[in-house]
């Protein structure tokens, strides 16, 4: 079924997922879901490979790497900090280098990654 959704789509889903599972992180109490569905265009620092992989800035030097298309397969996010640039450590026990080769790309770990969202001012 997810072979029938653009790359947006599943980007979009994973973005909406990923805000929903941090606004409700930080509430103690019960709400339900937190806002509207985001659009990954709307989450900054966002960068998506071909395999619909994600990373994504949640703070300073810290990333979050989800891993495979979460709506195909099993997918997983791992949380990698710089410890010297371009040296990740995630908690995967890997170690990821990272490269900004253009202005809209970056290659994390040997993957090359297209941004789909930028910086919110």
């Amino acid at each position: 079924m997810a072979s029938y959704y653009s790359p947006t789509v599943v980007a979009d889903y994973s973005a909406s997922m990923a805000h929903y599972r941090t606004s409700l992180s930080a509430h103690s109490r019960n709400d339900g879901l937190v806002g509207d569905f985001v659009s990954s265009l709307r989450i900054p620092w966002t960068w998506r490979s071909d395999d619909g992989s994600t990373v994504r800035r949640v703070g300073n030097s810290l990333f979050l790497l989800t891993e495979g298309d979460c709506l195909s397969r099993m997918c997983r996010e791992i949380s990698c900090r710089q410890t010297e640039w371009p040296v990740f450590d995630c908690r995967d026990g890997h170690k990821r280098k990272m490269a900004a080769p253009g202005l809209s790309g970056i290659s994390f770990g040997g993957i090359n990654y297209s941004q789909i969202g930028g910086p919110q001012f």
